[in-house]
């Protein structure tokens, strides 16, 4: 198992390598590196309280797209003691993979007009992945996860920003935090 991990961040330091930072939120062959809260649940039940957290790192790989991976982990709590009727405190891990197109990129390339797409970006997000689920008493369930989100991020400097993505993302209603450029 540990030959795998140690291959899997080999193949991501390869594929993920960057030897120059642009100008732009956004261009091909950089590497972005989000950190991010969970807000809120997809589950149904009203009275959650879902902390959690996620991390995700995308490499352009043309203009306007990039693709990448993700991994997070949430904490489902019910509010009220767990008894035998009402045990639906439960932690969720999500891992798997995401691209996304960048159109602000695109329509400040295609208008040649200062949009301000050096500090903006902003895309559509795509992700597909797994989500094991690890109940306080139970079996361990694994389902698939799939999100599409709109994702926005401000640079204030060439390397550091924030980010905001929000709609149906893989986990949670929103994600925001730190956005790192490399």
């Amino acid at each position: 198992m540990k030959d795998y991990i140690v291959i899997i961040i080999l193949l991501f330091l390869f594929l993920f390598r960057s030897s120059d930072i642009e100008a732009q939120a956004f261009q091909a062959r950089n590497v972005n590196f989000d950190l991010g809260y969970i807000f809120g649940s997809r589950a149904v039940y009203a009275n959650f309280i879902s902390p959690g957290a996620i991390i995700s790192l995308q490499k352009g790989v043309y203009k306007w797209i990039s693709v990448g991976a993700y991994a997070g982990v949430q904490q489902h709590l019910l509010g009220a003691p767990v008894t035998s009727t009402n045990n639906l405190d439960y932690t969720a891990v999500y891992a798997g993979v995401n691209g996304s197109f960048h159109f602000y990129q695109m329509i400040s390339e295609l208008l040649g007009k200062d949009i301000k797409a050096d500090k903006l970006d902003i895309a559509i997000k795509h992700s597909f992945g797994v989500r094991l689920t690890f109940p306080s008493a139970g079996s361990v369930s694994q389902t698939f996860s799939f999100g599409i989100s709109g994702n926005v991020r401000y640079f204030f400097t060439d390397y550091f920003g924030v980010y905001l993505e929000a709609g149906y993302p893989v986990a949670g209603l929103a994600l925001a935090g730190i956005a790192l450029k490399f």
